[in-house]
């Protein structure tokens, strides 16, 4: 797979995680599709744009990953969750940036931009209700791999 065609199938995956995060803001936290959510689609409408284009921009990755750090964040805070964990998310979806080939580094995005589970266990009650403790220690290990 070409360099290109890597970062353009990446942009498409990080816009998808950035919807589906989006997407649980209303479900956890009751609210009805707000601004934070139309921010969100348009972050998708924008990433996909770009990922249309046969050679994406250089800086379409670092765009990729502050709008998912961007959207996970908002979704986190307004369900109560803790600013430090979603801090030390973004920072180790940094570090694995960095940390990865250069050839790799468009699937590191897409890995912070899918990991959903995320959301939950960086919120108020992380162990509640259909999530349950088992699930919780099995995404941290898929997350891992």
């Amino acid at each position: 797979m070409s360099g290109s065609t890597l970062v353009r199938v990446s942009l498409a995956l990080v816009a998808t995680g950035i919807v589906a995060a989006a997407s649980l803001r209303p479900a956890l936290s009751d609210v009805g599709p707000d601004v934070p959510f139309a921010v969100a689609f348009l972050s998708f409408i924008v990433l996909l744009l770009i990922a249309a284009a046969a050679e994406p921009p250089r800086w379409s990755l670092a765009l990729a990953f502050a709008l998912a750090a961007l959207t996970y964040a908002v979704t986190v805070l307004a369900n109560g969750g803790a600013i430090v964990g979603i801090g030390a998310y973004v920072v180790a979806g940094l570090a694995a940036y960095r940390a990865s080939p250069p050839r790799s580094r468009p699937l590191a995005v897409a890995i912070f931009a899918l990991w959903i589970p995320a959301i939950r266990l960086l919120g108020p009650d992380p162990l509640a209700g259909a999530f349950p403790s088992l699930l919780a220690g099995a995404s941290v290990v898929a997350l891992a791999a």
